[in-house]
């Protein structure tokens, strides 16, 4: 996994909201992202955010199928939120886990997306990075 380019950020994400922080692999086909807003909640309002962050997903994303979404407890005992969910891709269906969790009181949205050819390699290992982040 490699940081990309602003270059490369720009068009894998055209949005101005892209996340502040990409990795990829050299193919470009499995992602980690890390964005922090400036949004403060408390972990009582985690749920709330959460079903908020689902309705705007679903709202603006082109969703092929939604998995599942809700809080809970990572491996390290934090609460997070959690969205999984595939959309499509300009040649592909890319699978999506987005999580939400609170640091110093912001927001931090992070995430992990794969094509639909590299979900059966990339799900699990994916998935087990995301939930043994351990954010302070």
């Amino acid at each position: 996994m490699r940081l990309i380019s602003e270059k490369e950020a720009s068009m894998k994400y055209p949005s101005s909201h892209r996340p502040e922080w990409i990795y990829t692999n050299d193919s470009g086909t499995v992602n980690f992202t890390f964005n922090r807003l400036e949004h403060r909640i408390s972990e009582e309002e985690l749920t709330s955010f959460t079903e908020t962050m689902a309705n705007v997903i679903r709202g603006t994303q082109p969703i092929r199928q939604w998995e599942k979404h809700g809080v809970r407890i990572t491996e390290t005992g934090q609460f997070t939120g959690y969205c999984q969910f595939s959309v499509q891709g300009l040649n592909n269906q890319i699978y999506n886990h987005i999580g939400f969790s609170i640091l110093d009181q912001s927001v931090l949205v992070y995430g992990f997306n794969c094509t639909d050819e590299e979900k059966r390699d990339w799900l699990e290992p994916g998935e087990t990075i995301l939930n043994s982040l351990a954010i302070h």
